[in-house]
């Protein structure tokens, strides 16, 4: 298992949401909600390895203090995969 596999381990089949905090590009502040407005095409999955899908929900921002944490939230069917 590698360090990225560990924390983001979930039920197979079963909807989640998984929470990151997403760092501004060449800075060291986190992105917030008007940093970034994910378009479709913007985040995808692979299940098992296969093609690249476009997520059926983009990630919103939870704002936490002066920065954010990013929600991606996964149905049923994006967990319906190995890796």
């Amino acid at each position: 298992m590698s360090a990225i596999e560990g924390p983001f381990l979930r039920k197979y089949g079963v909807a989640t949401n998984i929470y990151i905090p997403i760092h501004k590009a060449a800075d060291d502040d986190f992105a917030v909600g008007a940093t970034w407005t994910p378009a479709a095409g913007d985040v995808t999955i692979s299940k098992d390895g296969g093609a690249a899908a476009n997520v059926a929900t983009l990630p919103v921002a939870i704002a936490m203090g002066n920065g954010a944490v990013w929600n991606f939230a996964l149905s049923a069917t994006e967990m319906q995969a190995a890796k």
